[in-house]
C-alpha cells in the first residue's frame, strides 16, 4: 500500500506468523521531544556475510516540516549505512517513531560536518489506504 502524495511511506499487508510480537507503533505527536535516545534498525551488507539485524545508537534531534512538503521529518543523529532504509526508529520505550527514510545526509559547515539521517513519523502509516478484510 502506497501513501498519498508526499508520504514517504509504503506497507506490505501480510499474515503474522505464529509466535511474533510486532512492535508497537507510538501514534501520539506530544510524546515526541528532542532530545530524546532512539535505536535505529536496518540489514546493511556485510562483505562476505549473510544479512544481520544490525542497530545504531542515535538521538532526535528536532521534527521539522520537509520543504516544499506538509509533512514532518524526524532528524535523528547517528552514522549508518546503506541497508538501514524502511528500517525502524525506536524510542526509548520501545515504540517505533519512524521509519528511515535517508541515510547519512551530510553538509560541510565550515571544518565541522553535520551528519544525520531523517525518518518518516510512524504516525503517519495510520494514512496509507490498506483494504479492509
Amino acid at each position: 500500500m502506497l501513501g498519498e502524495d508526499g508520504l514517504d511511506l509504503a506497507g506490505i499487508s501480510c499474515e503474522q506468523p505464529e509466535g511474533m510480537v510486532p512492535i508497537r507503533i507510538e501514534w501520539r505527536r506530544d510524546v515526541l521531544r528532542p532530545p530524546q535516545n532512539l535505536l535505529v534498525f536496518g540489514y546493511p551488507p556485510y562483505p562476505n556475510h549473510e544479512p544481520a539485524l544490525h542497530h545504531s545508537r542515535a538521538e532526535l534531534h528536532a521534527i521539522p516540516k520537509r520543504i516544499g512538503r506538509d509533512k514532518e521529518s524526524l532528524v535523528i543523529s547517528s552514522v549508518t549505512r546503506p541497508g538501514f532504509s524502511g528500517g525502524p526508529v525506536l524510542s526509548d520505550r520501545g515504540m517505533v517513531i519512524g521509519v528511515v527514510e535517508q541515510e547519512n545526509v551530510g553538509q560541510v559547515e565550515g571544518a565541522n560536518p553535520l551528519i544525520y539521517i531523517s525518518a518518516t513519523p510512524a504516525r503517519y502509516c495510520s494514512e496509507l489506504n490498506f483494504p479492509a478484510d
